[in-house]
């Protein structure tokens, strides 16, 4: 694996391309949810692994569905989400 830092942009510049405010930034590295470099105290980002899971996580497609409860059941609320993530484990 090559290495090229130059072009690495700060947290400050991806978000002013994404739209999405710095603490959202940060939460996301702290959650592990984007990838990133750390060089010492810094963030750096590669602008094409973050255009990659954007487009990875798109929910266009998704868009517009909705939950057919005769198919599928009732909306699942949040406490039955946390114990079907928990019995997965």
């Amino acid at each position: 694996m090559t290495f090229d830092d130059k072009h690495l942009i700060e947290i400050n510049e991806l978000s002013r391309r994404l739209n999405v405010p710095k603490g959202t930034l940060y939460n996301w590295v702290y959650l592990r949810r984007i990838p990133f470099v750390k060089l010492g105290r810094a963030l750096r980002f590669d602008p094409n692994e973050i255009g990659r899971i954007v487009r990875l996580s798109s929910t266009l497609e998704k868009a517009g569905g909705r939950w057919k409860e005769q198919e599928n059941g009732p909306l699942p609320t949040r406490p039955d989400l946390v114990c079907r993530l928990l019995r997965q484990r």
